[in-house]
């Protein structure tokens, strides 16, 4: 046996395990709305939850910072990296909550599998959390049902723990006929309109990766649709204030995750963002506060 061979077969086992966990808990998956709370914009987009009179309270962001140096043993290395939850005030979005878990990852990446890395120590810190700083919606720094399986961390995360979950990615996988670079050049297009909000497609080089689907529709006033070749609309690629139409800015990737639809996840989105931020609050407290863990880790000043 070569060595491409013997690398290959304990990794095809792994993967195998793995997707038998994900078919499992995705029988748990809720991917509807199934909350009580409600999201009201100051620039009167419509409420995706116009029965649901409970405020939002509290929303939270789960983020994973790694460090650069590796352990190592006789048989394997591992990294080590720091998990945040950042829990904050709604609509203030000022920190009512921050943890920390410090762990060890002896998971290898695959793309598709980011959870087997990540989820764990994610589900420690939200079941770590006080009663009273419990958040009404969990912002995950990674792909909810915007997923080629339609079962990203998000998911993961929210299925394990029982809470509603929003799927927040920078980066887009490639499959139903999706790809960045459209998604890129259809926010482009709307920003250089400035601003969408109807169902009509947009983009001939999105049409022409999506035949038969008119280009993937600018349901939002910063956001699109990302509607597959199968006609699914798996999440939304959303564009921040700053993103000027000249491609200078790259968007940002949300789909629902569980108990959450992708009307309200992206509504979440845009509710929990500073002005002038494309990026949701939560998650960006999370990163900031999970890399400056890493650096005194590391003896550097944070």
């Amino acid at each position: 046996m070569d060595a491409a061979t013997s690398l290959e077969d304990p990794m095809r086992r792994v993967k195998e395990r793995w997707r038998a966990v994900r078919d499992e808990l995705r029988v748990g998956l809720i991917p509807r709305d199934d909350v009580d709370f409600a999201v009201d914009f100051a620039d009167q987009t419509p409420n995706p939850n116009p029965k649901q009179k409970r405020p939002l309270r509290l929303v939270a962001g789960l983020d994973v910072s790694y460090r650069r140096e590796f352990i190592y043993d006789s048989t394997h290395r591992a990294e080590t990296a720091v998990a945040c939850l950042a829990v904050l005030r709604f609509p203030e979005l000022t920190p009512e909550w921050v943890d920390f878990e410090e762990f060890t990852v002896d998971a290898p990446y695959v793309p598709g599998f980011l959870a087997f890395r990540e989820c764990p120590a994610m589900t420690t810190l939200l079941r770590r959390c006080p009663s009273g700083a419990k958040p009404d919606v969990v912002l995950v720094d990674g792909n909810g049902a915007l997923h080629p399986e339609g079962f990203g961390l998000a998911c993961h995360v929210g299925v394990e723990c029982g809470v509603p979950t929003v799927g927040v990615a920078k980066d887009l996988h490639a499959f139903d006929g999706l790809d960045a670079k459209s998604a890129r050049a259809a926010c482009d297009e709307i920003a250089a309109r400035g601003g969408g909000g109807g169902s009509k497609g947009v983009s001939k080089g999105v049409s022409k990766a999506n035949p038969g689907h008119g280009g993937y529709p600018a349901l939002w006033p910063d956001a699109v649709a990302l509607v597959g070749a199968s006609g699914t609309t798996h999440g939304a690629a959303m564009f921040g204030h700053e993103h000027s139409g000249d491609g200078a800015g790259c968007p940002i990737y949300v789909s629902g995750g569980h108990r959450v639809s992708l009307a309200t996840a992206v509504a979440v989105a845009r509710a929990c963002r500073a002005p002038g931020r494309k990026t949701p609050e939560p998650i960006r407290v999370a990163d900031a506060r999970s890399r400056a863990r890493v650096r005194l880790l590391e003896g550097k000043a944070p």
